[in-house]
């Protein structure tokens, strides 16, 4: 516990963008090539990874005057 530090901003997000059981983004699994998946479950993955990166840059902007002024900063982020 640090003293004198509280939490003034968090934010949660959850999308559906791995492939269940398979681990790994559905981005990943297109890049190793071959045919590209076009099933349901992944052009819903697509289009949530997408989704994702802009709500994150969307929020992280809306907090630039409050980020410029923080000492500290934890983002988890594994499937960016």
């Amino acid at each position: 516990e640090w003293p004198l530090c509280e939490c003034t901003h968090h934010k949660s997000i959850a999308r559906y963008t791995t492939r269940r059981k398979q681990g790994g983004s559905q981005a990943a699994r297109d890049s190793v090539g071959g045919q590209y998946t076009s099933s349901a479950g992944a052009s819903i993955r697509r289009h949530n990874e997408t989704k994702l990166k802009e709500e994150v840059l969307e929020i992280l902007t809306s907090w630039s005057d409050v980020l410029a002024d923080c000492q500290r900063l934890f983002i988890y982020a594994p499937s960016l």
